[in-house]
Parts: structure tokens; C-alpha cells; sequence
């Protein structure tokens, strides 16, 4: 007990310098400044590279991460592709074969195969034997333009199938392999197509060849009716207006005589209106002094009667009147009709000239105008046969039709045929 007491009597120990209690600063005359606290202490060079490092790494993690993403999506897509080319190339739908710029074909599809007449157990082919010698120039410029660009516009050519017949097709080339110039073509069967296209001609050209026949019937049996009006029931009623004068001359009543006035009356204006049917259906001036003046006294007779200011111009030198000059005039009449019901127009010309190859004829007109897009192309149920019937008796003729309209501004219709040379016999 007496050493406890002793030792709680001594003074307590000093810490050493650096210790936990204060310090050895505290000394009397030792005193210094104090140390900062070392989770105060600004960061070593080390401790920057080392955060340095870290955010490198965060990013690098993320960069491969988004990589990886990209890869999956990459393969993904190239899975698909693939998967598509597998089912368009087994498929029978479109022609698609593996070959080279030098002839060769390693790979076929069945429709491809079966389009010529062959089977897998004929591969490899040769497409170059198998394209006609007039193909050949053709088929070099293609060649030309893969190996330059990389790829050839699609063009169409024929191949000749194992029967021999032939097929038309259409090519597209794209190059896999600058090396061996391997390619990928794709060729579609367009036979079908191109004799539908034929078809179409034929019946269309048949239908020009209908259409102008069926003008030249009508044109006749206009000139028969026109022949008969006036020198059947033309004649009778001339014959009855004598008749009924020399009735009326001898009569000494006045009723008689009024009555006979009265008649007389009907019966000229019967006349009349035969004179008009028969210039109507047969344009006898056409036939009498030529193609201008009967153009000239149609447009000023059907321009008249609907209040139309008309202006006639005319060259020198015209054909004699043949199935064509009818024609024209036909088809001048049909312009004239449309713009009468159509055009709402103040004035109307007509132009005719002719050169030793060719005749035009222009009718122009200052009206409301129209859309020129598909006009005389076709027809419907709401109008256009006339311009129609038009365009496809100038074709007939060896001719065009050029139209100028629009909206508003009123309109431009030429028509130009060739003139029958003196060695083409008349139609």
C-alpha cells in the first residue's frame, strides 16, 4: 500500500516527442508550429495517378462493354442477313447465282436452274456459252463497269436455256472477291413480261388500224348519206317548191295563194337544212376545191354558230385530196367539236401548212385550258375518246400529236403527218 501511495504522489511522465500527448512543441522554449492533421493532407503524386488509373479503367470497362453490345447486335444482324440470303437463294422465286467476270457459274439457285432447263448436277455452268453473240458486247461493258465500280447497273439480256430456246432476263452484278472476280447476280425471268409488252403493241397498233378504218367507213357512209340527201330528197323538194309556184301562180284564190306561200316557206327552209346535213356529213368542198377551204369553211361555220372569233391561216402548196387529207380533216373536226363544248374560249385559229415531206396542222384556241398529263392516252367513262380517237388516227398515219395547255391558258393542239410519196400506194 505504502508503494501506491508513493507512486500516486510522483509526477506524471512527460510524453515522448510525437507520442499521443502533447507535444514536445509544448516545452518551454521549444515551442514550433503544429502539423496539420494527416486526413488533411493534400494528395501525393501517387495518390493522383492512382485515381487517374481508376477512371481509365472505369472507361475502358465501359468502351469494351458498348463494344461487346455492338459485336452481339453486329452478329445478330449478320445472322439475319444470312438467314435471309439462305431463304432467297433456295427459293424459287428469283434467279440468283455465284460466278465470276470470266464465265464461270459455281453456284445456282432452282429457280435460276430451272429457268434454263437444268439441274445441280450440271454446275458449274458457263454463262458466257450460254449468252447469244449479240449479248456478248453487252455483257464486256458490264464486266468492265463490276470490276471498276464494284457493282453493275441491272440490264437485261437473253440467255439460251438447255433446249435451246431462248430466255429473256434481267441481270444485277454485285462483286464479292476483287481477287477472283467472284460475283453474286441475281437474274429475273422477264420473258412473260416482254411478251405481255408485245402484246399490248400488236393489239394497240391493231386498234390504231381499226380505229382509222372505222373513220374511213364512217367517212363513207357520211358521203353516201350526204349523196343521197341532196340528190334524192334534196332534188324532190326542189321539184315540189317549183310545183307549188306554179300552183300558186295559177290559182286565182287568195287562200290558196297564202297557203301556197306558207309552203313554200317550209319547203325552203327543208332545203336549207339539208344544204347544212349534207356540208355537215360530207364536206363536199373538200372534195371540190381542197383540204384549206374545206378547213376554212368548217371553222368559220362551226366557230359562227357558238359567237367564236376565228381566224383561218393557210400555205401555198397542199396535198391533193387522198384517205389522209380525209383524215385530217376528220380529225380537225373532232379538235374543233371538243373546243366548242370544252374550251370556253373568244377566239379559235387554225393554221394548215405543208413541207415536201410533211403537212401540220395547228388548231389554238385562247380558252380555260387543261391538264396535259394524260390527255388522248386513255379514255373513261366521264370523256376523252375524242382526243383519244385523235392521237391514235395520227399514229395510224405515221404522225404525232403535240398538245400545249395548261390551266388557264388556254390551249395548242398540232398534228403533223408525212405526205404519201407518189410511189405509196393509196389506203
Amino acid at each position: 500500500m505504502g508503494n501506491l501511495d508513493q507512486t500516486r504522489d510522483r509526477p506524471a511522465l512527460r510524453p515522448p516527442a510525437g507520442g499521443d500527448g502533447a507535444d514536445a512543441d509544448d516545452t518551454p522554449g521549444l515551442r514550433s508550429q503544429p502539423r496539420p492533421s494527416p486526413r488533411h493532407s493534400p494528395p501525393t503524386s501517387a495518390d493522383r495517378r492512382k485515381r487517374h488509373l481508376t477512371n481509365e479503367l472505369g472507361e475502358a470497362r465501359r468502351l469494351i462493354a458498348r463494344l461487346e453490345e455492338m459485336l452481339v447486335r453486329q452478329v445478330s444482324a449478320s445472322t439475319r442477313s444470312e438467314e435471309r440470303f439462305n431463304r432467297l437463294f433456295d427459293s424459287n422465286v428469283i434467279g440468283v447465282i455465284v460466278c465470276d467476270v470470266h464465265g464461270a457459274i459455281t453456284e445456282a439457285n432452282p429457280a435460276f436452274l430451272e429457268m434454263l432447263g437444268y439441274s445441280h448436277a450440271d454446275l458449274p455452268l458457263r454463262w458466257d456459252r450460254m449468252t447469244p453473240l449479240e449479248w456478248r458486247r453487252c455483257d464486256e461493258a458490264k464486266v468492265a463497269e463490276v470490276m471498276s465500280t464494284g457493282a453493275a447497273q441491272s440490264w437485261e439480256k437473253e440467255y439460251i436455256a438447255r433446249d435451246g430456246h431462248r430466255v429473256r432476263v434481267r441481270v444485277a452484278v454485285a462483286l464479292l472477291s476483287d481477287a477472283g472476280g467472284e460475283c453474286l447476280a441475281i437474274v429475273e425471268d422477264v420473258s412473260e413480261a416482254r411478251r405481255a409488252e408485245q402484246l399490248i403493241v400488236r393489239q394497240r397498233m391493231q386498234l390504231r388500224a381499226l380505229t382509222a378504218e372505222l373513220g374511213l367507213a364512217e367517212e363513207r357512209e357520211r358521203r353516201r348519206i350526204a349523196a343521197g340527201l341532196h340528190d334524192d330528197i334534196g332534188q324532190t323538194l326542189a321539184l315540189a317548191k317549183l310545183g307549188l309556184a306554179r300552183l300558186r301562180d295559177r290559182s286565182r284564190s287568195s287562200d290558196v295563194a297564202r297557203v301556197a306561200t306558207e309552203v313554200d316557206e317550209t319547203l325552203e327552209d327543208a332545203i336549207r337544212r339539208i344544204r347544212s346535213l349534207t356540208f355537215e356529213l360530207g364536206a363536199p368542198v373538200l372534195y371540190q376545191v381542197g383540204l384549206a377551204a374545206a378547213l376554212e369553211a368548217l371553222g368559220e361555220k362551226m366557230m359562227h354558230a357558238h359567237g367564236i372569233r376565228f381566224q383561218f391561216q393557210s400555205g401555198p402548196r397542199l396535198p391533193d385530196v387522198d384517205n389522209r387529207v380525209i383524215v385530217l380533216y376528220r380529225i380537225v373536226r373532232e379538235l374543233l367539236t371538243n373546243l366548242v363544248k370544252h374550251a370556253n374560249a373568244g377566239k379559235a385559229t387554225i393554221t394548215v401548212d405543208a413541207t415536201a415531206t410533211a403537212i401540220e396542222i395547228t388548231v389554238a384556241d385562247d380558252g380555260t385550258g387543261f391538264d396535259t398529263t394524260d390527255a388522248g392516252r386513255d379514255f373513261g367513262p366521264d370523256g376523252g375518246f375524242g382526243l383519244f380517237s385523235v392521237r391514235e388516227q395520227v399514229r395510224h398515219l405515221g404522225g404525232h400529236l403535240h398538245i400545249v395547255s395548261a390551266p388557264g391558258a388556254g390551249s395548242r393542239i398540232a398534228v403533223t403527218v408525212p405526205i404519201r410519196s407518189s410511189a405509196e400506194p393509196a389506203r
